[in-house]
């Protein structure tokens, strides 16, 4: 008789912690995708306001040197308080890589403002200003010094694939 309840009782319990093992594999799994797709979204919003920045200086130095502009209008301003309330924000979520990298590009780019607003405060309402140009010329370098380092970093964070 103990065997044929052994039987019978062996392969439910069997099944029962498969199915538990299974489940807690497949929830564990849902909220780091669930995590990543958070990161990926502030990382996204990263690169994309560093681009835009970068796409602004360009866009000063081509009208300065009298060249082609595809569009003159950018979101610079937008880009800026994106990144500065990132800075603030990220640490949440961000790995430590990525936050410092995002807190040295603020802090580049924040300086290199201040600076250039120091230098030349009254110089911004002309676009042909070689201060305007000196300062796009400058956020542009910190800005494609710090990209491909966000994007690698961000790399680095990637799911591995099962």
């Amino acid at each position: 008789m103990d065997i044929e309840v052994f039987k019978i009782v062996a392969p439910l319990v069997v099944s029962f912690f498969g199915a538990a093992y299974g489940a807690h594999l497949t929830l564990s799994r849902s909220k780091k995708e669930k995590i990543w797709d958070e990161k990926r979204e502030l990382y996204s919003r990263v690169i994309i306001a560093l681009e835009d920045i970068s796409y602004w200086a360009e866009q000063v130095r081509s009208e300065y040197c009298c060249e082609h502009t595809s569009r003159p209008d950018s979101n610079f301003d937008e880009s800026m308080r994106d990144i500065q309330k990132l800075t603030a924000s990220g640490r949440l979520v961000m790995k430590d890589e990525f936050y410092n990298l995002l807190v040295s590009v603020n802090n580049a780019l924040r300086e290199e403002s201040f600076k250039a607003h120091e230098v030349a405060q009254e110089a911004f309402d002309n676009s042909q200003s070689d201060h305007l140009f000196r300062h796009a010329v400058r956020v542009r370098e910190i800005t494609e010094e710090h990209l491909p380092q966000l994007i690698e970093a961000a790399k680095r964070e990637l799911p591995k694939r099962t």
